[in-house]
């Protein structure tokens, strides 16, 4: 180790070997940090690194090297073989990219310092290789040992540089990598030095194409420059990618916020909507599960959340509703109605009634895959009102079919709403064709070929309509072939609709044609009567009279009429002077008290 210190101390400018040791601090953290960027990455892209990471590595090791050389200072004139010389360089790049490939890539706990080895080796390959490319007046001496202990302490060095690397990718853990990285460098570059011995030989000529130390200073400056480069390079790239993955990082961060927010939205209103149906709510799965059902259904049918939750089986579902005691059905057989329906992909609905006498309407809708959705609606209350509703227009039906009168309704396009039976007997209509939604028109057609409407249809419904749309109710009398004679009156109702009602008059007619002749014959009898005649009612009021009283006394038929009081027929008989000659008003009275008494009175 002398040997070497003597070298190191006495053949070398330090200033150079400073600029060496730089030049490799620098290579070193260089390929460390590409080679972190590799094992971030995969693919393609790590291979480009691995690539990136070989190549500044291996142009580290050569300019270090031949800057190092530069600082050499044998006693003779050395020169540089052109294609020994690239062919280090190459062999660098190329040994080292296969180490840091197989540390990157390499899934054992040994891949790391297998690598580090590699690249080691690629050292020694790269420095005895430029070394043989040294051209002088002389042989190189090589000292065995020394040459081993170059290679190994490479080899040492590079071993503990990668595993480093690899467990740490932090500031402290590139510096240290990069720091035992240069180490192997320059370890294996001064001891390999220090085995070399020149021994002269004047009869050695230079060869035709090798490098003077101004050429090799240019092409170091060259392989420099390409190592810086290719940092600005990384870092640019590095920097790049590093910022595109916290914009993807905070981008699919940001996502999965929002996704989330949105997801809890929609689970609030999904909750939100479910919980305020009408109809109770459960979905199963293929396996007969409960996956998600609502408060309804469990407020319905009085369930309790512990037993009732995702995860509960049908079977296990359908005894707790029987345990808690609204169900009135065997739990097996309502298990194994529903299940068969299920698998024969039956959309089934039906009421069950319950113990506490409520009717439950259940809808069952069988999904793909197996599954099912069922719902559950009380309507109890419906069906109460529903009843109600039959009930009233069966009494409505009742009241309608049992009056003396036909009835009808009719809509604003004169189509028929309600017809009674009435009206069908009295024009002798079948019910199965008069019913609702027949038209006017057609319903006149039809009893104008039974021989009881005689007008044109058309005509009629035209004049009718015009009246009702003035808001007018239209009424006339008809008197069909068989004698008979019908009343009909028509109301409209606002919004169009209006109501017919026939009502057969005939004996109402002959009652009173015989009233107004059992009247005449009256008035004959009493007008050709010999005497005067009147008659009051309780109230002293003149009801009936005759002829002859008014030509007795020379009265008016103006004067006396229905109503005129007893003491207005005393003073229209004392105005035509023929009163007899007695108090009128004594006269008067005892008249008055004699009917209220009932007496007979003569004067």
């Amino acid at each position: 180790m002398f040997r070497v210190f003597t070298c190191l101390t006495g053949e070398h400018d330090w200033r150079l070997v400073v600029l060496a040791g730089i030049v490799c601090l620098l290579a070193s953290l260089v390929a460390v940090s590409l080679f972190h960027r590799a094992r971030a990455s995969s693919g393609r892209v790590r291979r480009a690194w691995l690539a990136l990471a070989g190549a500044a590595t291996g142009c580290g090791i050569w300019a270090t090297h031949f800057i190092a050389m530069l600082a050499y200072e044998p006693a003779i004139t050395v020169a540089y073989d052109v294609g020994r010389t690239m062919l280090s360089l190459v062999v660098a790049i190329a040994v080292t990219t296969i180490g840091l490939a197989l540390a990157a890539n390499g899934s054992s706990r040994w891949a790391a310092p297998i690598g580090g080895a590699i690249v080691g080796a690629g050292i020694a390959a790269m420095h005895y290789l430029g070394m043989s490319a040294l051209q002088m007046p002389g042989h190189l001496i090589w000292s065995i040992d020394l040459v081993t202990v170059s290679i190994a302490l490479g080899v040492l060095f590079a071993s503990a540089a990668l595993p480093v690397a690899v467990r740490r990718e932090d500031v402290t853990g590139t510096l240290i990598a990069a720091g035992l990285l240069t180490l192997a460098i320059l370890s294996h570059h001064f001891t390999a030095m220090g085995a070399a011995q020149i021994a002269a030989d004047p009869q050695l000529q230079f060869n035709d194409y090798v490098l003077s130390p101004g050429t090799l200073a240019l092409a170091i400056a060259a392989a420099t420059i390409a190592m810086l480069g290719m940092s600005l390079v990384g870092a640019i790239a590095d920097g790049y990618l590093a910022a595109r993955k916290r914009q993807f990082a905070q981008a699919h961060q940001q996502l999965i916020e929002d996704s989330a927010k949105k997801l809890r939205e929609q689970n609030v209103r999904l909750d939100t909507a479910l919980n305020n149906m009408s109809q109770g709510l459960c979905m199963f799965d293929s396996n007969e599960q409960i996956v998600v059902f609502n408060r309804r259904f469990l407020e319905m049918h009085k369930l309790s959340p512990q037993v009732v939750k995702p995860g509960c089986k049908l079977r296990e579902l359908i005894q707790h509703r029987k345990d808690v005691g609204p169900l009135d059905a065997d739990p097996d057989q309502y298990y194994r109605e529903i299940i068969d329906n299920i698998r024969h992909g039956k959309t089934t609905t039906w009421q069950v009634k319950t113990t506490e006498a409520r009717r439950i309407q259940v809808f069952n809708q069988p999904m793909l895959g197996g599954g099912w959705v069922t719902t559950h609606e009380d309507v109890t209350e419906r069906h109460r009102a529903e009843e109600q509703v039959r009930e009233q227009k069966l009494q409505l039906d009742t009241a309608l079919n049992n009056i003396s009168q036909g009835l009808l309704m009719f809509d604003a396009d004169a189509r028929l709403i309600l017809c009674n039976r009435r009206y069908r007997e009295l024009y002798d209509l079948p019910a199965d064709v008069v019913k609702p939604g027949i038209t006017l028109q057609e319903l006149l057609v039809l009893r104008k070929a039974k021989g009881t409407f005689q007008r044109d249809p058309e005509t009629y419904i035209a004049e009718l309509r015009a009246a009702l749309a003035e808001g007018k109710p239209v009424t006339l009398t008809l008197e069909l072939g068989d004698g008979r004679i019908i009343s009909i009156e028509n109301h409209p109702m606002p919004d169009g609709r209006w109501v017919s009602t026939h009502e057969d008059i005939t004996e109402q007619r002959r009652a009173e044609k015989q009233l107004r002749e059992q009247k005449l014959q009256l008035d004959t009898a009493l007008n050709n009567m010999s005497q005067g005649l009147n008659m009051f009612d309780a109230a002293g009021r003149l009801v009936v009279w005759n002829e002859r009283y008014l030509r007795m006394y020379g009265l008016s038929a103006e004067v006396v009429k229905p109503g005129c009081t007893v003491d207005e027929l005393v003073h229209a008989r004392i105005a035509s002077g023929t009163f007899f000659a007695v108090n009128p008003d004594e006269y008067a009275a005892e008249l008055r008290a004699a009917m209220e008494k009932r007496e007979l009175t003569r004067s």
